[in-house]
Order: structure tokens, then C-alpha cells, then sequence
């Protein structure tokens, strides 16, 4: 699978676009590769190769035998299906496989998405699905703590987390 930050970070810089052309039929999938490092090309050569390996099991699933992708002269990938109904639900497809930004597959009419930078285009959720590191005491002892605060401090975060919400079963509420 392909580092989907990394295909966010090309999308959000303009280095990568992706059209959705509804009206043509055309997904067309365009590059500036000189810009490009090595890691990005490796990320965007997969996110592709995901792109196509979809394509081609959507072919033998609907008995498609014509060529669906055309390279031009200058890179850029071109996929169009025979009908507008296939076209449809080939990117419903890469929708539900998490293969384009949603912005792409919300694309109206003739405009290009626009997409902010720092955030996972792939990702349906606002929220980070990185996993996180929990936090460090250094950032209390940045803050001037000494070491016997922190260890009070651990104790009540232990004496907190003892304290468990009332149940149903712990019986009537006491008066």
C-alpha cells in the first residue's frame, strides 16, 4: 500500500492532480516528476500500481476487453471506461478502497480540487490516525517540577483512574 500522507503532500503542493471528469468519463492522473524525490516517486508509482491492479480486476469483473489507459508523451495517465455507468462505479470503487482524496471524487463540473496542506486527503476523518507517543514527564519538568512533584503527580493520575462511574449493579443510589 502506498503512504497515503505522502500522495496528500503532492496533491496539496500541485506537484500531483488527479481530475475527475464525470462528463468525459477520463480519471486522469497527473505528475510534475522532476520535482519529485525518490522516496515520492516510490509512493506515487504504488499509489498508481493500486489504481491500475483495481482497474484491471474491475475489467475481468464486468468482461472489459478494451485498453482503458493511455500514457502521454509527458507521463500523465489517462483512464476512461466504455460507458458513464462503469465509469461511476469504477470510482466507487476506488472511493470505498480509500485509492482517491475525497475531494477528487466530490470533483464538480470542470474545477479542480483544491486541497489545504498538512492534512490526509485519503483519510474520511478530521482526526489523526497516527499513532501517538503518550506524554513524556520532561515536559513537567521543563515546566520547573521536581521530581518529588512529579511523583505526586503520578500518584493522583493512579488514585484517578481507581475511581470507577457508578453501576447499575453497584444498587441504589445511597441518600
Amino acid at each position: 500500500m502506498f503512504n497515503s500522507d505522502i500522495i496528500s503532500d503532492l496533491l496539496s503542493k500541485k506537484i500531483l492532480s488527479i481530475d475527475n471528469n464525470r462528463d468525459s468519463g477520463i480519471l486522469t492522473i497527473k505528475c510534475i516528476p522532476n520535482l519529485l524525490s525518490n522516496e515520492q516517486k516510490k509512493e506515487l508509482d504504488k499509489f498508481i500500481e493500486a489504481i491500475l491492479k483495481q482497474l484491471n480486476e474491475f475489467k475481468k469483473e464486468k468482461g472489459i476487453v478494451t485498453d482503458c489507459v493511455k500514457k502521454d508523451n509527458e507521463g500523465n495517465i489517462h483512464i476512461t471506461l466504455p460507458t458513464p455507468k462503469m465509469y461511476d462505479e469504477f470510482i466507487k470503487l476506488l472511493a470505498r478502497k480509500n485509492l482517491l482524496p475525497k475531494q477528487v471524487i466530490e470533483q464538480k463540473e470542470d474545477k479542480q480540487p483544491a486541497f489545504k496542506e498538512g492534512i490526509n486527503h485519503f483519510n474520511a476523518t478530521s482526526f489523526s490516525t497516527k499513532l501517538m507517543p503518550p506524554p513524556s514527564k520532561s515536559k513537567f519538568i521543563d515546566a520547573g517540577l521536581n521530581k518529588t512533584e512529579l511523583n505526586n503527580l503520578s500518584k493522583q493520575d493512579e488514585i484517578k483512574s481507581s475511581i470507577r462511574p457508578r453501576s447499575p449493579s453497584d444498587g441504589p443510589k445511597p441518600k
